[in-house]
């Protein structure tokens, strides 16, 4: 079992590093984050933990069947609480993400470059060169923060930011369906719903928690 803090508006008990050599938040004093990190530490290291009743509100105790811990073997962290689907399959299942090579282009790869602020007229806007690359007809996910006009289909060969997922498919049938998909509310909740980082400022949607943790 594990303890999960509920933090919401109600309380703002951190404040951002502005050292950019510590990455993290910075707890306030007799602030109410302040007061549950000890806790959360108690119950790390014991193992069982009492919850003054001041604080009851916003921790709670799960089991770790109810959440979703990034597997990443070379990725530490980020814990997050499962969602309930009454049916979906992950989207691993029908594509594969993030995969194309240069060798794939027969010795005649892009050299067009997009950033995410790109993907909506797909015309480069900086001359650089990556090695993600995608081809023409394969969707396009910008990681930080998704919204519906962040994902949309190739219209041509690119190089791409490494904030851009590159979702490719066997057959246009198959992606027609998962970009329909991809673009619907509850679709877009689930990937804002496991952002990694500080939402107020910088957040982004792991390859992994894209390929493995959203059910369409």
């Amino acid at each position: 079992m594990i303890i999960i803090a509920k933090i919401g508006k109600t309380f703002l008990g951190y404040k951002f590093s502005t050292n950019r050599s510590k990455r993290g938040m910075v707890l306030v004093k007799n602030s109410i984050l302040g007061k549950i990190a000890p806790i959360s530490h108690q119950f790390i290291i014991k193992g069982k933990v009492d919850i003054p009743s001041e604080l009851k509100e916003y921790v709670s105790i799960r089991k770790l069947s109810d959440l979703i811990i990034n597997g990443d073997k070379n990725y530490i962290g980020d814990i997050y609480p499962k969602r309930q689907f009454k049916e979906g399959k992950n989207l691993s299942c029908y594509c594969k993400i993030n995969s194309r090579t240069e060798e794939e282009f027969n010795d005649n790869p892009p050299t067009e470059y997009l950033e995410i602020g790109d993907l909506q007229t797909q015309l480069p806007s900086k001359k650089k060169s990556t090695k993600r690359f995608c081809k023409k007809g394969d969707i396009l996910v910008s990681s930080l923060t998704p919204r519906k006009n962040q994902i949309v289909i190739a219209k041509g060969d690119f190089m791409l930011t490494s904030a851009i997922h590159v979702l490719s498919f066997d057959d246009d049938k198959r992606r027609d369906y998962v970009f329909e998909k991809l673009r619907q509310d509850d679709v877009i909740k689930q990937m804002n719903a496991l952002l990694d980082g500080f939402k107020a400022t910088y957040a982004k949607i792991s390859e992994q928690n894209l390929y493995n943790n959203i059910l369409i």
